[in-house]
């Protein structure tokens, strides 16, 4: 059994593992199991109001647990899989507790071990392996040794480029946080419909 079977596996029984993404190492969880979203919360040491985004292998995928606009579909084209996070509504109830303000973060990671976890057990949560506060990690020994004694899995990629996604509710035109390829995301957001397919 490889790694990346291993950490599939400990997702699907509750477990939590740690995956490198296109921006830095991530941790990971099934986010419609609530004893495994609250053994993250409580690892990340992460106040269980702030909301969790979750990672898909493809946009198919993910239209299956929120709505996605023509124009978020329009974005996603351009920009996924990249380091953005785009607010969506869930369709799923099973999301509600990890959502803010009605939405949920989604993530398509541009990283290749990421989506081959992910064709293995997805939906999987993308936040920062790290406890709350602190930097992300890079790399594995960049890992709080706290957090790491939560973790059952690790699939390591090595050095990740570092950074973070940029957040971006489409319907709504608004960035939330500022981060990888922002100029790009407000030059389309003003250009719309103009960018659109």
């Amino acid at each position: 059994m490889n790694h990346i079977q291993n950490a599939a596996i400990s997702i699907n029984s509750g477990h939590l593992i740690v995956y490198p993404t296109e921006t830095t190492y991530a941790l990971g969880a099934n986010p419609l199991n609530p004893l495994a979203i609250e053994k993250l919360f409580l690892a990340k040491k992460r106040d269980q109001k702030n909301p969790l985004s979750i990672a898909f292998p493809t946009l198919t995928d993910a239209s299956s647990y929120v709505h996605l606009s023509a124009k978020t579909k329009s974005f996603a084209h351009q920009f996924l899989p990249g380091p953005v996070t785009i607010l969506c509504k869930p369709t799923n109830s099973q999301l509600k507790p990890i959502t803010k303000s009605g939405k949920v973060g989604i993530r398509i990671p541009d990283h290749p071990l990421a989506l081959d976890l992910l064709e293995k057990s997805n939906p999987i949560t993308a936040t920062s392996a790290n406890i709350s506060g602190k930097p992300g990690a890079c790399s594995i020994s960049e890992i709080d040794s706290e957090l790491l004694s939560s973790i059952s899995a690790i699939i390591d990629g090595k050095q990740t480029p570092g950074g973070k996604s940029t957040v971006v509710d489409i319907d709504e035109s608004t960035i939330i946080r500022k981060g990888s390829q922002y100029g790009e995301i407000k030059a389309w957001l003003g250009n719309y419909p103009s960018t659109s397919f």
